[in-house]
């Protein structure tokens, strides 16, 4: 529209408006209550699909009509804010103040002046906070503004942690509105206490009424596997919810069911029939849904096993144990150790994790002997439980946790007839509601050992890369990458991607569920090599969307058997094996850089938890790291060794927030280089990390003890 013509509305505009205002043009009276608003039959009929049903009514009615609106949830103000509107021709609107926004959107929602509540709906999105979002969702709700409530509750979901579920707004929810909000894996809450407690305050609004529905869904709207033992008693001891005690007596059931050692197929023995029909107990706990993540969940790095490569006299100074297990915080600067599930070291075991356990499978004893044993480890209440073991003991195969199911895939598995190990094809999978390992109907196209599985959470596939594949009677470097589908039938579950860049061994997948791609970093070219140039130090990137690979960066120290993950827009790679000769081409500067676990603390802090003999142990390493007489963990020969430095890249750097987009990023052309040092414990000593020790990410549950 030119210049003239804006020009010209705003005096015909401006002129009606005065008309009206001066008796002159008017001919109709709005009133509500003891307010009365002059217009013209013409102008309310055109603006306002309400107005024209009305006047299609009253064709035979007085020269000036007076039309009374009823609505209780209609205002004055609202009211007279839409009457200005209408009689400026649209206009009029720029005056209408903030406090004001939500009578106006009620008020054109229900007369219908459909671009005066376009012009609100959109005003509204941008004064979404805590305190009223849940009021502009159910004007979205009442109103049928698809638009408006998709903003609404994305910001709900997004600002969760900071509701004030004690208000009316939120006690007064429909059940239809509470299921919305809380089967989403949107909710953006470190911890799932948050959800039970603000569910458990709308049941408290109405328990007579609202019980059965509670009965019914409640294991569908809380995620009871990311609730620890210790804040369920919390909760249940708490008197605002002693009105609702049936309900946590059924909360306490389902939480002992999901979190003990006890599983599904021994529920009889809790005694429960006075509490309601237990068979509907374990479907329920069956549902995928208990075992997926919510957006906010806090996730972790946890490693597992492994040979020390340890000299005696450090050795003793940090008096560790022979197996190891511990927890990284979110930049793998600090390890908490946890008790390890077993006294003895394991390597090439399976490690996975659920939302509430972590699963080790198989493996060998330093002495190289296959194991069969299988153990889980607690989440929520921190302590290990055995699980069945394995048919038969196996090792350098790969495991992979979907919901409540585990995957074992290849490796070398005993065969107790020949006493021998070959390189399997086999597909085991473990039922973690039953305690049960079956064989699967499904087979790796061949057998693969010390290949790399993932889980692509987003496709609900699994994606494998590299390893050593058998040729005949050797084994040899693969190049194949494929994706599994656990739910196709036989002969299509298996899809081949494009070859790796170079055949490789043991190789770290990475997803970046973001750009839809995934990372290989590292990996061993060849079985008998031990050269520098027999290690691979790129990083390559798959990109699902132009189904290729290409080089993005490279590791400052090359290494193979390591375990890469992507963690808040951030690539990490830690562990691994790599040799003599990476380290000792490394700059002394750079290793004292990393080696320095201590440079950020206070002299006072140094002082108080550290020894004299602990504040020798950084030149000892690096002494140790930079010459000939490394002494290497049994399990390894020259010039193998563990590489004990993680590197890490910024993947993307954080934008401009806004409500129109909560979680904006911005890609970079390649990921920039984070300066990570060596890991320190609680007491400041460095982690070295240990020989084929195991990795998974897992959530961390225990962060507000």
């Amino acid at each position: 529209m030119n210049d003239f013509l804006q020009e010209h509305i705003k005096s015909v505009s401006g002129t009606v408006l005065e008309l009206i205002q001066e008796g002159l043009f008017s001919n109709v009276t709005v009133v509500m209550n003891d307010h009365e608003f002059k217009s013209n039959s013409l102008l309310l009929a055109s603006s306002s699909d309400y107005f024209r049903a009305l006047f299609s009514f009253q064709q035979n009615s007085v020269e000036e009509p007076r039309l009374e609106i009823k609505c209780d949830y209609v205002s004055h103000v609202g009211l007279s804010h839409v009457m200005l509107f209408i009689n400026s021709i649209g206009q009029v609107h720029d005056s209408i103040p903030t406090e004001d926004y939500q009578d106006v959107y009620i008020a054109s929602s229900f007369l219908q002046v459909h671009c005066l509540r376009k012009m609100m709906s959109l005003r509204l999105e941008g004064t979404l906070c805590t305190d009223n979002v849940l009021k502009i969702m159910n004007l979205a709700h009442w109103f049928d503004d698809d638009a408006l409530f998709k903003k609404a509750i994305l910001f709900l979901w997004h600002e969760f942690q900071l509701i004030d579920y004690f208000s009316s707004d939120f006690v007064n929810l429909t059940t239809k509105q509470i299921t919305k909000i809380f089967q989403s894996d949107q909710i953006n809450i470190s911890q799932e206490r948050v959800v039970l407690e603000a569910i458990l305050v709308w049941l408290c609004h109405d328990v007579k009424r609202r019980m059965e529905f509670f009965k019914n869904n409640f294991l569908h709207l809380v995620r009871l596997p990311l609730i620890t033992r210790n804040e369920l008693m919390e909760i249940i001891s708490n008197p605002k919810y002693s009105a609702a005690n049936d309900a946590l007596q059924f909360l306490f059931l389902a939480h002992n069911s999901l979190n003990q050692p006890s599983f599904l197929n021994e529920l009889e023995k809790f005694s429960i029939s006075d509490i309601w029909s237990y068979q509907f107990l374990p479907n329920s706990l069956i549902d995928p849904k208990q075992y997926r993540p919510r957006v906010g969940t806090i996730y972790r790095v946890y490693g597992l096993g492994g040979e020390s490569d340890f000299n005696n006299n450090t050795s003793a100074s940090y008096e560790l144990q022979s197996n190891e297990f511990m927890v990284y915080n979110e930049d793998l600067s600090v390890a908490t150790t946890y008790t390890p599930p077993y006294a003895a070291s394991r390597v090439h075991h399976g490690v996975a994790a659920s939302l509430n356990w972590i699963y080790v499978v198989g493996g060998e004893s330093e002495e190289g002997e296959l194991l069969n044993h299988c153990s889980r480890f607690s989440l929520t209440d921190l302590v290990w439980h055995t699980m069945s073991e394995l048919d038969s003991p196996r090792s350098h195969h790969t495991l992979i946790c979907i919901e409540n199911y585990l995957y074992v895939f290849g490796g070398y598995c005993l065969n107790w007839a020949t006493n021998y190990s070959p390189a399997s094809d086999s597909i085991l999978t473990y039922d973690i509601c039953t305690n049960k390992w079956n064989n699967s109907n499904h087979k790796l196209p061949f057998g693969l050992v010390d290949t790399c599985a993932l889980l692509l959470n987003h496709k609900g596939l699994i994606m494998f890369a590299g390893g050593l594949e058998e040729y005949g009677d050797e084994m040899r470097p693969s190049d194949c990458a494929l994706l599994y589908d656990p739910t196709e039938e036989d002969g299509e579950n298996f899809k081949f991607l494009p070859k790796l860049p170079m055949p490789l061994i043991s190789v770290a997948l990475a997803c970046d569920t973001v750009e839809n791609q995934v990372f290989l970093c590292g990996g061993r070219m060849s079985v008998y090599g031990s050269e520098l140039d027999d290690i691979s130090n790129k990083v390559f990137c798959f990109n699902f969307s132009t189904n290729c690979w290409t080089q993005v960066t490279v590791l400052d120290f090359p290494r193979y058997n390591a375990f890469s993950f992507v963690l808040y827009d951030r690539l990490y790679v830690i562990g691994g094996i790599t040799i003599d000769e990476v380290i000792e081409n490394t700059p002394s500067s750079l290793l004292t850089s990393l080696i320095n676990v201590d440079h950020e603390d206070s002299v006072m802090v140094r002082q108080i938890t550290t020894t004299d003999n602990d504040q020798n142990i950084s030149p000892n390493l690096l002494e140790q790291f930079s010459v000939g007489n490394y002494i290497r963990p049994n399990i390894l020969q020259a010039p193998f060794r563990p590489c004990h430095f993680s590197e890490g890249w910024q993947l993307r750097s954080p934008s401009s927030t806004s409500s129109n987009n909560l979680h904006r990023t911005s890609t970079q052309s390649r990921p920039k280089r984070l300066k990570l040092s060596l890991a320190k414990y609680e007491n400041h000593l460095p982690v070295i990390s240990r020989c084929y020790a195991a990795y998974c990410i897992a959530p961390y549950l225990n962060c507000m003890k």
